[in-house]
């Protein structure tokens, strides 16, 4: 089975992957984790360990979404390709109409003139000039615009 099967079956089956300290954890029911699943885990536990990491994403992944110039800037750093990976996920989200969870507060965009869901780090007394929804506007499933 390859890593999207294998991830895929472990998610149908409850069984939770998390990473803590780059250690692979696994969560399941008594019984519910075979040897033959711990062996397909083992088999891909690199590639697992990295879509972890970055939302589901691998690396090669990640790198579609940067110029030559950026990746090769981040792609030796764990913390820049995490960070870059959150951006990249909520990027999506936000052009697909959906509000990312760390969205937990609201500010009034200068740009488009609506109170908008934001993370609080870029919360600036209330105002902004521009939102992150104007930068990624989509006009098939915009929300807010």
């Amino acid at each position: 089975m390859n890593i999207t099967q294998l991830l895929n079956h472990l998610k149908q089956s409850g069984i939770k992957l998390t990473v803590k300290n780059k250690k692979l954890l696994i969560d399941s029911a008594k019984g519910q984790l075979t040897l033959a699943l711990k062996t397909q885990i083992l088999q891909h536990k690199t590639e697992i360990l990295e879509r972890l990491r970055y939302h589901g994403l691998t690396k090669a992944e990640l790198k579609t979404h940067a110029t030559a110039q950026e990746w090769q800037d981040i792609q030796h750093n764990e913390l820049v390709l995490q960070t870059f990976a959150d951006a990249v996920v909520s990027n999506q989200l936000r052009a697909q109409g959906i509000v990312p969870a760390d969205y937990t507060t609201t500010t009034f965009c200068m740009s488009c003139q609506k109170t908008v869901p934001i993370p609080p780090s870029l919360q600036n007394n209330g105002i902004v000039l521009g939102c992150p929804w104007c930068f990624t506007r989509n006009l098939s499933a915009d929300m807010y615009h």
